[in-house]
């Protein structure tokens, strides 16, 4: 996913770009299990609006949760003293010039039946412990990614992506690349259009384009964001 650094947020606002993977999706939604991974930008939880790797977990449809390494053995596991969730991005695109990206891999380790954290490719960062999720026992139900934000009541909604709407297209608007599904021997192959949905809550401010299956290099590909503005 490419990574850019917005203009400062307001007070209390979140800005991300995640990778979320769903349990059993027909059980009750104070049930729902849920894992996530990638970055995002917090004035509440870092008191600054640099951008930052994350994690989250909720066993309970988002009645609770634990960001990061919150919670300690009730959350995710760190296994490095490298890298983690809460630390930096290191670089970010240019709108309309080089691109940055970061590469994120969850996965399910078929002996211990822990959800994995990789990045970049090349650094298990650490896990999610199954039984935290119980409803992911096997596999993951359902999966999605794309751009969330968050806003206090009253206050115009923040940036999302690179801040520019996705019609203006790769390099200039933040998008994801190279998407992958993993099947249970931890394979990657791409993914079937006809199981996927595009999505976007509040289409005045935030859009999603150009999303369609490219070439066996870039994979599956879309572009998301907006300049917010909401309240």
């Amino acid at each position: 996913m490419a990574t850019y650094k917005l203009p400062d947020l307001q007070a209390d606002q979140t800005s991300s770009s995640t990778i979320y993977l769903f349990g059993d999706t027909r059980v009750p939604n104070n049930e729902l299990n849920v894992i996530q991974a990638g970055w995002h930008m917090s004035t509440s939880l870092y008191n600054s609006s640099y951008p930052r790797f994350f994690t989250y977990l909720t066993s309970d449809g988002y009645e609770t949760g634990c960001i990061n390494l919150q919670c300690g053995t009730a959350g995710f596991v760190s296994t490095t003293n490298i890298y983690g969730p809460g630390s930096f991005i290191q670089q970010f695109s240019t709108y309309g010039g080089e691109q940055k990206y970061i590469s994120i891999l969850i996965s399910r380790d078929n002996n211990t039946g822990n959800w994995w954290v990789t990045y970049n490719d090349e650094l298990p960062l650490g896990y999610f412990p199954k039984e935290l999720v119980p409803k992911m026992d096997d596999y993951a139900d359902a999966m999605q990614m794309g751009g969330h934000v968050y806003s206090p009541s009253n206050v115009p909604s923040p940036p999302m992506g690179s801040g520019h709407p996705s019609n203006e297209g790769r390099n200039k608007a933040a998008y994801f690349i190279q998407v992958q599904f993993v099947d249970e021997s931890n394979n990657l192959f791409a993914l079937n259009e006809n199981y996927i949905e595009a999505k976007v809550d509040i289409g005045d401010y935030y859009s999603i384009s150009d999303n369609h299956y490219v070439d066996d290099k870039d994979k599956y590909v879309f572009a998301y964001g907006g300049a917010g503005g909401f309240k």
